[in-house]
Order: C-alpha cells, then sequence, then structure tokens
C-alpha cells in the first residue's frame, strides 16, 4: 500500500514537473546564438548587408531574410561563427509543428558539415529541446530524433572534450 502511494507520488511530481517545463518553454525554443562580435576587416559589406537583412533591420519581410540567410550560410568565404548565427536563424525559422523533423535534419547537416562550430553544444542542447517539447500528439515523444541529437552530444566542445 505505501509502494504504491510512493509510486503515485512519484508520477504526479514528473507530470507536474514535465507541464511546469514545457509552459516555461513554450515558445521559447530558439538557439541562444548572439550576433558575433567580428572586426571590420573580417566581413564584406555584401555580408554585412545580409546580416542586415537577416536580422530585419530595414523592416524587410520574413522571405527576404530567409532567402537572406541561405546566402549567408553557402558563403564559404564568410566567418563560420557569422554563418553559424546566420544557420541558427534559419533553424528557428523552421521550428514548428510541421516543420520540427525538417529543422532537427537541417540542424544535424549543419553539424555534419561545419564540425568546428564554436556553438556546437548549443545545437544540440536546442535539437533536443525541439525533438523533447515539440511532438506529434500529447506524450507522444519522438525517441529516434531524442537519440539521433542525443548521440556523441558533447564531441567538438573544447571546455569538456579537448582534442
Amino acid at each position: 500500500m505505501i509502494r504504491a502511494d510512493v509510486n503515485k507520488m512519484l508520477w504526479m511530481i514528473c507530470f507536474v514537473t514535465i507541464l511546469m517545463v514545457a509552459g516555461m518553454r513554450a515558445g521559447a525554443v530558439g538557439l541562444d546564438i548572439p550576433f558575433p562580435e567580428l572586426e571590420y576587416e573580417e566581413t564584406t559589406v555584401g555580408q554585412d548587408q545580409l546580416a542586415r537583412v537577416i536580422r530585419r533591420l530595414d523592416n524587410q519581410s520574413v522571405e527576404e531574410a530567409k532567402a537572406a540567410a541561405d546566402t549567408l550560410i553557402a558563403d564559404l568565404a564568410a566567418p563560420l561563427s557569422l554563418r553559424s548565427w546566420a544557420a541558427a536563424r534559419k533553424y528557428e525559422w523552421l521550428v514548428g509543428p510541421a516543420h520540427n523533423r525538417e529543422a532537427l535534419e537541417f540542424g544535424r547537416a549543419w553539424l555534419r558539415e561545419n564540425p568546428e562550430d564554436p556553438n556546437a553544444i548549443l545545437w544540440r542542447r536546442t535539437m533536443q529541446q525541439v525533438a523533447i517539447l515539440f511532438r506529434q500528439e500529447m506524450f507522444n515523444v519522438d525517441a529516434e530524433a531524442i537519440m539521433q541529437t542525443s548521440g556523441n552530444c558533447l564531441a567538438g566542445h573544447l571546455m569538456l572534450c579537448p582534442r
């Protein structure tokens, strides 16, 4: 009898915790990658203009910002930190009930193609949040996506996994 009460209490605590965390994080799944601080000489005028469009400083449409992000991501001459920031904005635009799988695939592809990204641990953490918090139906968690984003979670993080 006591064991059943303890189990029931533990499940209630877990359920309430999940609701609290989900409530606090609802709508807040995004990469915490700030705009990089770069020296003037590190970027071209064109790259600076693309970054301005992505930030929508001149009231550009979301479509214009997305196109600018794609262009900046593809520009291999741009600093990796700037490309990572642009990729993070694209990832945030993809996250949503209809596009979570696409967002996770984009994030995994970005990390595969850019293993030296200094923000890799933030990418993995946010991808896990998307896989866990956004689900097709209540309590239907995509276990495969969680395992894929958790695999080798700290790879490339210099403080935790020195080379």
